[in-house]
């Protein structure tokens, strides 16, 4: 990952596509990098920092933008985006989950 300037999701437009979530776009967010995409549903919760590219010219164009898209400002506010999605904060979500899960338990058993 230290190695790229701008992370890419090229995928084909096709119907497993379209329903899919890229996970690698969780990295390259970590990682600060500006990434470029065809546009996938999945991907508009990060609004302007995915950049969208249909066709292989428009790709190719969005790419050498994406790659003036590196000043710390920019990096840092990406890897803001990246926070939600690591282990650390899903692996929370589902230990509140069974915290809830278990609290519910114990009351319904009390009653």
């Amino acid at each position: 990952m230290a190695q790229i300037d701008v992370g890419i999701i090229p995928f084909v437009d096709n119907a497993l596509t379209r329903h899919t979530n890229p996970v690698k776009i969780y990295e390259f967010l970590a990682a600060g990098r500006p990434v470029v995409s065809v546009p996938l549903r999945e991907l508009e919760q990060f609004g302007d920092a995915v950049l969208q590219a249909t066709g292989a010219a428009e790709f190719e164009a969005a790419i050498d933008r994406a790659k003036n898209l590196l000043s710390e400002s920019e990096c840092r506010m990406r890897q803001y985006l990246a926070v939600p999605h690591t282990w650390e904060a899903r692996a929370g979500v589902w230990n509140g989950v069974i915290q809830m899960a278990a609290l519910v338990s114990s009351e319904a058993m009390a009653d």
